[in-house]
């Protein structure tokens, strides 16, 4: 009587596995991951903001992050259903891949755009704080009167000035100009003391002047001030500071 032999089971990891033969499981799985490390890198080293480079100043890694991370899971599971034996499931996952890289891609489009649109209406509105947009030779100014009741002839206004250098090279020639003293009468106080009139990338001098009020300003009942600063770059073209306009009411 012949005797019934069960043929040897063929392993399903084998028959029906997405990977080819001899690949262990964990390979498209450590490659995945490699991907997604070099991707973060690059965007540290790519995306993160520099004060340096005006392109790069606003820049913000966690879009971007925020897109890779979106589909990092699904990566990794996409990467575990290679070695594996349902197909539907692999199909499903990739299929979610998809999906998900879409969704990312139109997510950080879509931010971006949402930025740069913002941005475009405040300077429109005068009204930008990013590094870029400091202009390289600042200057504030603030009057303090001290007036009788009613104001009179002879009162003074102490003006206080202060100049800073936003840029990244070094100015020479740093002077004030204001409408209503003459430049004897501006005291200032230099970072280095040796060397007036130089300002280094950073730096910053302050200066004071006091004026008398006239007859004259009496009568007109205001007291208007204009000053700006300007400095000299190794390029040698004159840098001028916006102008500080101040009134002071003499009713």
């Amino acid at each position: 009587m012949p005797v019934w032999t069960q043929p040897a089971a063929t392993p399903l990891a084998a028959a029906d596995s997405a990977l080819p033969a001899g690949i262990p499981w964990w390979v498209p799985i450590a490659a995945l991951l490699l991907v997604m490390v070099l991707a973060f890198g690059g965007l540290l080293v790519y995306g993160w903001p520099s004060a340096k480079n005006d392109k790069r100043a606003n820049n913000s890694v966690v879009r971007a992050w925020i897109a890779v991370s979106l589909i990092a899971a699904l990566l990794i599971l996409a990467g575990v259903t290679l070695g594996g034996t349902d197909s539907n499931l692999r199909n499903v996952l990739i299929g979610g891949i998809v999906a998900a890289a879409s969704t990312a891609v139109a997510f950080y489009f879509a931010t971006k755009a949402n930025e740069a649109t913002n941005e475009n209406i405040l300077k429109a509105a005068g009204i930008d704080g990013s590094a870029a947009a400091k202009p390289p030779l600042a200057l504030s100014q603030v009057a303090v009167p001290a007036l009788s009741k009613p104001p009179a002839a002879g009162d003074t206004i102490a003006f206080h000035f202060k100049v800073t250098n936003n840029g990244t090279e070094t100015l020479t020639d740093v002077d004030l100009t204001d409408s209503l003293q003459p430049p004897s009468a501006i005291t200032a106080v230099w970072p280095t003391p040796a060397t007036p009139g130089v300002l280094k990338a950073g730096e910053a001098m302050t200066a004071s002047a006091t004026y008398t009020v006239t007859e004259a300003d009496r009568q007109a009942k205001t007291v208007a001030s204009r000053t700006f600063a300007t400095g000299m770059p190794p390029s040698g073209k004159q840098i001028v500071s916006a102008p500080e306009v101040f009134t002071t009411s003499l009713v």
